[in-house]
């Protein structure tokens, strides 16, 4: 989300799809509004919030949140909402 990579809020939510592609977001706003995402190299992220990098070794079809930027990573199954 254009909110985490302009460190306007911190990532709480970040997703692994089943198709390798990665989902990063604030855990506030509707990342499906008009202009919320941008598509960028995930470095980028990771250079504005290290804690990311933990994540690396996510296997696709997972998803990491957690309700701060202090607090631990919690993986759990990530399925896409309807």
């Amino acid at each position: 989300m254009r909110t985490v990579l302009s460190q306007d809020h911190p990532a709480l939510h970040v997703a692994h799809g089943p198709d390798g592609s990665w989902m990063i977001a604030d855990g506030i706003g509707d990342p499906n509004e008009t202009g919320a995402c941008i598509a960028t190299h995930i470095w980028h992220v990771v250079t504005r919030d290290p804690t990311i990098e933990e994540l690396a070794g996510m296997p696709p079809g997972s998803q990491a949140n957690r309700r701060s930027i202090t607090d631990s990573w919690t993986v759990s199954p990530f399925e896409y909402a309807p």
